[in-house]
């Protein structure tokens, strides 16, 4: 797996979280999901398509093998952006909601694009 630029996915990833939502809402197509407890985000191995910020509860990135939390997010957390970054573009993490009614905002890689490199 190899990165478009040098350190682009800190960048990514640090610039996401620091962006308020309304910046989202106003700038791209802005997709509101819900997950439940334990419900699949995305796979590793996934083609990534979008990244998420979490509105409300928590979600967990996983390694390869199920059960083996690498992280645990909360609510104003972004999670997904990095894979954005890469060539190729696939999810190394499988992200999993970790409370009840997780609720993200998804936003598609082209929009995203178009704030990330207006």
């Amino acid at each position: 797996m190899q990165f478009c630029c040098q350190n682009e996915h800190l960048k990514v990833i640090a610039y996401t979280n620091s962006i308020p939502f309304d910046h989202f809402v106003h700038h791209g197509r802005v997709q509101v999901e819900t997950f439940e407890h334990d419900q699949v985000i995305y796979e590793a191995g996934d083609e990534a398509q979008a990244f998420f910020i979490i509105k409300e509860g928590s979600v967990k990135l996983e390694t390869s093998e199920r059960g083996k939390t690498a992280r645990v997010l909360c609510e104003r957390h972004a999670f997904g952006a990095g894979a954005l970054a890469m060539e190729p573009r696939k999810r190394v993490a499988t992200a999993r909601a970790a409370s009840e009614n997780v609720v993200c905002l998804r936003l598609i890689r082209d929009d995203w694009m178009q704030i990330w490199h207006p």
